[in-house]
């Protein structure tokens, strides 16, 4: 049987905080006191400090208390805070996140009179840190009077000045606030504005309807800038304070003109886009795409997006040094206002604020004299591109045109001097080279005197010249895109919760279309360095194809076909075995745009389903066990709170729930629910045992057994309820005493993975240093929320997870016995039962 522990220890979970610049700082949970009712302690947890019995450092304050006082306690600190309360008359009291981000937060009533002790602590063990704790002990008979939170009324189009000072109000986070009101009609939009030189500027605003809106450097530099939207009439609270806690100073805060927030002028232009997989890349990873605006000298525009995704904008306007937003808009929109100085293209570029992240927007402009792009193609000159006579590299376009329709081709580049060639069917040759001299572009506009393939090059003025550029093709009617001679596609396979698309084996997958016609010659590519590339494409008639190496041994894989009939051509990129990263696909010879094509992705059949079972409570039947309980419910919670399996598909059973006729009931409910792409997770923490009488079939002539809270359930007969579990992959996990006897009962057949605490003679260990029931509790919930990552592909595959195992496992060393007294060493026992290593068993979120 387990060890029992002789003290009993803090359950402490970890959580991660949303980044503040992304969230509107909230009001304190519970009351907020007045400064003068407040005791402000400042403190520091480091290595000096005396450990709770889970390792973590802490430091404790004592106040003296009477019978009814309120006492209320939170912390700001720069770690994970936890709190912990000792009071006379009451059990102690714990809290570790229900203050603003990773603080604590607790409000009690002391029944007794005496001390009161406060220990200040983390939420892991080794964490250190700073922190602030304030302290609120309220006198019984009920809080003091409160003075109401001064608002100061404002107008648009004003500018005043304030401080930050000891004695304003604060949030729960430790920054003081100075608030102001604004009375909203529906419809209408201000613009807040909040300045300092003192401290890193930081706006929050809190609508009548708990809409919420936050800004850190909106402003530029540490300024803080926000447009406030008002889609009802009513009271918004705007709240001047500072990025961190303490932070004291002088501020301006301006307020815009009144506007109408969404104004139906001649002057605003509204583009519905999308960031997804295959575009073009900035340097740092994110997706990109690129927006050409033909603006005058004297435009005051404002520009802005709106969607789901964190968007990023930059706008380089004629003349003008580059300007960047990320979340100056509403939520997690940005916004930018600018006047343009001079006539010109300006460059709008629209990406994420972290790398990957896809979805779509829409981009708004207001004050533009001018129109933005029809169509907008980016596109590089490199070396290794074809070449003119006169050693120029370029790239071709297809153009398809109906007679007598009007174009305007222009070309623009920071990176050389753009060049723009039009080749019509039949007569002239058209050029450009400086359309805007300093800007340095090219603009071609041309009426087609006859229909077809007009044939378009970019180009520079002189050899060798290489970089990004942006054509921009806008027409007097309707028509097909224009096509590359060569299409080329950057993207990346990737694993993890949000990943892509899998085949049957476990492959990820991108998927492309192309409308192809009849007669074409297509030449499909792909390259990776990081991966060994494999290719399908599928066309409108006639068999699939495939491709895995170019030339043996290469890890670039090319297709050539002649289609022998218009439709849509599909095409996968994949990779030849289960693998991550980026590649490059190429298409020559197509008459149409090569695009991400979401229709095609195989919808993952697979579902997660659990039975997790822990038991402290043993009711007198046996001794009862500390902490098992708690395995199961932190492995419960942690599998739900990161997405992995959904709550309805998770059975919890604790304690007195743990019966031997609980566990076939449960077997046979989840039975006619598992499906055979399911994968099956069974989790017990708790008492096992070795029993008589003799078992012949067993090597040892020893039956191992669960101990319920009613009985014992056997290896045999776990072995036939396992039998009824159809599921892709049936795991069980045993922290329990003797449970690797289990393994040869019930890891009998393929798609079976088991986990087991010890060998089957061996008893396991309580795991105290940790505050869990067992060592493979412990470890298997710290390896599924990402210790087990080794690559970091937010997939954990069967290897990862057993390899995370055995290191864990052989960093101690787990002194135990067996059933006869016999000392020995407790070491974990795996069986696969066929389950090849590289099986992901879940994606992180």
């Amino acid at each position: 049987m387990k060890r029992l522990a002789l003290v009993a220890m803090l359950a402490l979970l970890g959580c991660s905080s949303t980044p503040r610049k992304k969230t509107p700082k909230s009001p304190p949970q519970g009351p907020t006191p007045p400064p003068p009712g407040v005791e402000v302690i400042d403190g520091d947890i480091d290595a000096s400090d005396p450990l709770l019995t889970g390792g973590e450092f802490y430091d404790e304050h004592n106040f003296a208390g009477q019978a009814g006082d309120t006492l209320e306690v939170w912390t700001s600190a720069d770690f994970d805070a936890y709190l912990i309360v000792n009071a006379p008359g009451i059990e102690q009291t714990e809290d570790d996140d229900a203050g603003d981000g990773n603080n604590a937060y607790l409000r009690l009533v002391l029944p007794e009179d005496g001390e009161v002790e406060v220990l200040v602590t983390t939420s892991l063990a080794g964490q250190n840190g700073t922190y602030r704790l304030h302290v609120r002990l309220e006198p019984a008979g009920g809080p003091a009077p409160r003075v109401p939170v001064e608002e100061l009324a404002v107008r648009p189009g004003q500018t005043l000045h304030g401080r930050l000072e000891a004695g304003d109000e604060t949030y729960n986070s430790g920054e003081w606030v100075d608030y102001y009101a604004w009375e909203a009609v529906a419809g209408s939009a201000l613009t807040v504005t909040l300045r300092s030189a003192d401290f890193d500027a930081f706006l929050s605003i809190h609508g009548p309807d708990d809409t919420a809106w936050g800004n850190d450097d909106g402003g530029g530099g540490r300024d803080a800038s926000l447009v406030i939207e008002a889609d009802q009439d009513g009271h918004y609270r705007i709240g001047a304070t500072s990025y961190a806690a303490g932070e004291l100073g002088a501020y301006s805060i301006s307020f815009g003109e009144l506007r109408d927030a969404s104004p139906e002028a001649d002057d605003r232009l509204d583009l519905a886009g999308e960031l997804r997989a295959g575009d073009a890349t900035l340097t740092s990873g994110e997706f990109f795409e690129r927006h050409l605006l033909r603006v005058r000298a004297g435009d005051a525009l404002r520009i802005f997006t709106q969607g789901s995704t964190d968007t990023y904008l930059m706008v380089d306007l004629p003349g003008q040094e580059r300007q960047w937003d990320d979340d100056a808009g509403v939520d997690a929109n940005a916004m930018l206002q600018l006047e343009a100085t001079q006539d010109g293209e300006a460059l709008v570029l629209v990406t994420t604020s972290q790398p990957g992240q896809v979805g779509a927007y829409r981009l708004i402009i207001e004050g533009a004299s001018g129109a933005l792009a029809d169509e907008v193609y980016n596109g590089s000159l490199a070396g290794g591109d074809g070449e003119l006579s006169s050693g120029e590299f370029r790239d071709t376009y297809a153009l398809e045109l109906a007679e007598g329709e009007e174009v305007e081709l222009t070309l623009v580049s920071h990176e050389f001097n753009p060049y723009l060639i039009v080749k019509p069917p039949a007569g002239k040759q058209l050029e450009n080279d400086d359309m805007n001299d300093g800007w340095r572009t090219s603009r071609i506009s041309f009426q087609a005197q006859e229909a077809g393939s007009h044939e378009v090059l970019v180009t520079s003025a002189a050899p060798s010249e290489v970089g990004r550029y942006v054509l921009n093709v806008r027409r007097s009617s309707g028509g097909t895109q224009i096509v590359p001679e060569v299409q080329e596609v950057r993207g990346e396979l990737r694993g993890g919760a949000d990943g892509d698309a899998r085949l049957q084996d476990g492959e990820y997958c991108d998927f492309y279309s192309f409308e192809g016609r009849a007669g074409q010659v297509i030449e499909l590519r792909m390259d990776s360095s990081d991966l060994d590339a494999y290719l399908v494409l599928s066309p409108p008639e006639g068999d699939t194809l495939e491709n895995d190496d170019r030339v043996e041994g290469d890890s670039g894989a090319t297709i050539n076909c002649v289609l022998t009939s218009d439709g849509t051509v599909r095409v996968w990129a994949t990779s030849y075995a289960i693998e991550t990263g980026a590649y490059r696909l190429s298409l020559r010879g197509a008459s149409s745009v090569l695009h991400p094509d979401a229709s095609q992705a195989i919808q993952p059949t697979r579902t997660y389903w659990a039975l997790i079972c822990g038991i402290s409570d043993y009711r007198g039947v046996e001794p009862d066990l500390l902490s098992c309980r708690e395995d199961a419910e932190r492995l419960a919670e942690r599998l739900i709170q990161d997405g992995i399996i959904a709550r309805e598909r998770v059975m919890l059973l604790v304690d007195a729930d743990v019966t031997a006729d609980r566990l076939r009931s449960a077997f046979t409910e989840l039975s006619s629910k598992v499906g055979s792409e399911d994968v099956f997770l069974f989790f017990y923490s708790g008492h096992g045992a070795q029993g008589d009488p003799i078992a012949p079939d067993e090597a040892d002539e020893c039956d191992e057994f669960l101990v319920t809270v009613d009985g014992w359930l056997s290896d045999d007969e776990l072995g036939r309820l396992y039998d009824e579990i159809q599921a892709k992959i049936s795991i069980l996990v045993l922290d329990a005493c003797f449970s690797g006897g289990f393994s040869k009962d019930v890891i009998t057949k393929p798609r079976r993975f088991g986990l087991f605490s010890s060998e089957e003679d061996l008893s396991s260990q309580i795991a105290e240093e940790f505050n869990a029931g067992g060592y493979l509790a412990h470890f298997f919930r710290r390896g599924l929320r990402g210790e087990a990552d080794f690559n970091g592909d937010k997939s954990i595959t069967v290897g990862e997870l057993c390899e995370f195992l055995h290191r864990s496992y052989n960093q101690l060393e787990i002194e135990t016995e067996t059933s006869e007294g016999a000392i020995g060493y407790q070491h974990l026992v795996v069986d696969r039962g066929g389950v090849k290593i590289f099986e992901e068993l879940l994606r992180l979120p």
